[in-house]
């Protein structure tokens, strides 16, 4: 077998234990007896733990990307795929909470990468996709757009500068709401619509 697909089963093999137990209980022992492959092996791929713990993240990194990628395929606008995002992360996050957790409390360094403090907050992008669906008759007439985007960071920042993973979950949640609430009857039906599309979406990936 081709030392690539070795590597991408052990990242599959790994991450599927991880999320399920956590990262803590689950040694490189137990990768590699899943696998049925030995531990010298799997040392050559990954020489410690933590090198393993971070291939597992930027794979889960990367379908997260294709999934909003796809999400932009059934969305009819910016502010509806926003609020997807929202939903999606809220239910991608809670599947990952023990697995963070325990990222928080056994690895810091590699939380500090995955979450890291000063990530920047593009309010201005938030606020051109606000703006735009404003335009677009999206959000309900009396929105007040600068206010939106005040609150809509906060919220992001809030994301980044908590360290629980029930808190994350909460504030993707909160997101998911508060945009919500600012779209008009006309958009909240259209997003009602895109939903299934989205979960049909959802158990595919």
């Amino acid at each position: 077998m081709a030392s690539e697909d070795v590597r991408r089963k052990i990242i599959d093999s790994a991450t599927g234990q991880f999320i399920a137990h956590g990262c803590r209980r689950i040694t490189m022992d137990d990768v590699a007896g899943e696998l049925h492959i030995s531990k010298r092996t799997l040392y050559e791929y990954f020489e410690k733990k933590e090198d393993l713990l971070m291939a597992c993240f930027e794979q889960m990194k990367g379908k997260v990307g294709e999934t909003i990628c796809l999400f932009k395929t059934q969305c009819s606008s910016p502010i509806l795929l926003v609020l997807h995002i929202y939903k999606y992360l809220s239910v991608y996050n809670a599947q990952l909470a023990t697995l963070l957790n325990d990222i928080r409390d056994y690895y810091p360094d590699i939380y500090a990468r995955l979450f890291p403090k000063d990530a920047p907050m593009h309010a201005s992008h938030i606020y051109q996709t606000l703006q735009e669906a404003k335009e677009q008759g999206d959000l309900r007439p009396q929105v007040d757009v600068d206010l939106a985007v005040q609150t809509l960071t906060e919220i992001i920042q809030h994301n980044y500068n908590n360290t629980k993973s029930n808190i994350i979950n909460m504030f993707c949640e909160a997101g998911y709401t508060y945009v919500r609430g600012l779209l008009s009857v006309d958009a909240i039906k259209r997003y009602d619509e895109q939903e299934s599309h989205i979960k049909e979406i959802l158990q595919k990936s």
